[in-house]
């Protein structure tokens, strides 16, 4: 072993400790990128002021400087096991948006002019992770040359926010205990990167499930089907979940039938019903179903019969109706079932219809379909009924007119929502009004939006 004096027998360690605290230098930087734009916000840590604040889109993140690095004293060669020295760097991040959001946290080289920068094998780290009251480590005593790296940043940790979570990251960092004495007089410059996207490996689906009790939206409780698949000697059962908008005015506005998808003033503000399952191709599959709510076409139903299948409001809404979108939102849509079953009791609650129209075989593949009475019943809450006259009044879903909905009754009539909001039926050949409702594609996701009437979701 070489020992090297320095002064009064002062060992090698001894002298890089004391060096190091006057000669390198130490600069952090965080920086946001968003959809669409990048943010490089360079905080030098040793200017900074308590809990500055950054926000970008939905993305909050709050520096803390409890532990600030006013100086390079911190900076320091040390032994794993010990549990004083190295630099730490605190910061939270909130999902303030209004979709569930992936994010990475990563971390790169900021080049300093005329300065060589610490090689990173010498350079190990702690990151830790408290969501709520859990504190998780995401990595112990690791070199930073260690960590993978993608687009020229080494990633930390890759992880997802619901709505309103706040996660909050430790980063501690120091000089090996081993470092060699050619370190001296070279600079450490870390940018900390916190990568924010809204989640679009995720369905539209999916996002809006995880809002479930926000929002106007609710989950149907013990309907769901369970989907058994067996693979590898192992059954798998998944519960399929659905969910409805409720109240007098949920955000469930969504941009559709765009003329000029870069321009939203072209588009129509159509209005989400729910999340769905819907049989396609021998299984099930998670679909949002949506309605036009400002639709003013009024067409009689059919001149004899009461069945959506053979009726003329179906040819027209399927063939002239579709035709008449853009090509953005007949790209959206595909076939889906749609239920078209005989109902006899209007006493019966929501979530007993709706049961009951899962449970029927009276199904049609087609495109553009109507209402049922689930969806309009539903709106209301699942314990209603179709004789609920104030409940189904201050729905949503209310508009003050006469409407076709797409089941008939066993006397050669049709089910249709009254002036006043009530259920009635009438004879096919009577001219009402029609909204139009689609079931998008399983893979449609959401780009942006709140769901407000102002900020209607955007749809890819």
């Amino acid at each position: 072993m070489v020992i090297y004096s320095y002064g009064d027998n002062m060992n090698y360690k001894r002298i890089f400790k004391r060096e190091t605290k006057v000669i390198v230098y130490v600069v952090i930087a965080l920086t946001i990128v968003l959809i669409g734009s990048s943010y490089a916000l360079v905080f030098q840590v040793k200017n900074n002021n308590a809990n500055q604040v950054v926000q970008a889109g939905g993305l909050e993140v709050t520096y803390s400087t409890t532990n600030t690095i006013s100086s390079n004293s911190c900076l320091v060669p040390k032994a794993d096991d010990e549990t004083s020295g190295g630099c730490s760097f605190e910061f939270t991040v909130t999902n303030k948006g209004n979709l569930p959001s992936a994010y990475t946290v990563s971390i790169s080289n900021i080049t300093v002019s005329g300065k060589t920068l610490m090689d990173w094998k010498y350079i190990k780290y702690t990151l830790t992770r408290k969501l709520g009251t859990t504190t998780s480590t995401v990595a112990s005593n690791k070199l930073l040359s260690s960590v993978p790296t993608t687009n020229s940043k080494r990633v930390l940790d890759t992880n997802s926010l619901a709505l309103s979570q706040a996660v909050t990251y430790t980063f501690k960092f120091w000089i090996i205990d081993d470092a060699p004495p050619s370190v001296i007089k070279q600079y450490v410059s870390l940018n900390i990167n916190v990568d924010n996207t809204v989640d679009e490996a995720k369905a539209a689906t999916v996002s809006l499930s995880a809002m479930s009790g926000q929002k106007g939206l609710f989950e149907i409780k013990d309907i769901s089907p369970k989907i058994s698949t067996y693979s590898n000697n192992t059954t798998t059962t998944d519960e399929k979940k659905e969910y409805r908008y409720t109240g007098s005015n949920p955000d469930n506005y969504v941009y559709f039938n765009c003329q000029n998808v870069a321009n939203l003033e072209t588009c129509e503000k159509w209005r989400i019903l729910g999340v769905y399952n819907v049989p396609f191709n021998n299984t099930i599959e998670t679909r949002l179903k949506i309605v036009n709510m400002d639709s003013n076409i009024t067409k009689a139903w059919d001149s004899t019969s009461n069945k959506y299948d053979a009726s003329a409001i179906k040819k027209y809404l399927n063939e002239e109706y579709f035709n008449s979108l853009s090509e953005s939102a007949r790209n959206f849509v595909t076939n889906a079932q749609y239920t078209t079953n005989v109902v006899t009791d209007k006493n019966i609650m929501a979530k007993d219809l709706l049961v009951n129209e899962q449970e029927s075989d009276d199904k049609i593949s087609t495109r553009v379909g109507l209402m049922s009475l689930s969806d309009y019943a539903l709106a209301s809450g699942e314990e209603i009924t179709l004789e609920n006259t104030e409940q189904l009044n201050a729905s949503w879903l209310h508009k003050g007119a006469n409407e076709w909905l797409i089941n008939p009754n066993a006397d050669n009539q049709v089910y249709a929502i009254n002036a006043d909001g009530t259920i009635g039926t009438s004879l096919p050949s009577e001219e009402k009004l029609i909204r139009p409702v689609v079931y998008l594609n399983s893979d449609v996701t959401f780009v942006s939006g709140s769901g407000t009437f102002d900020d209607p979701y955007i749809l890819k």
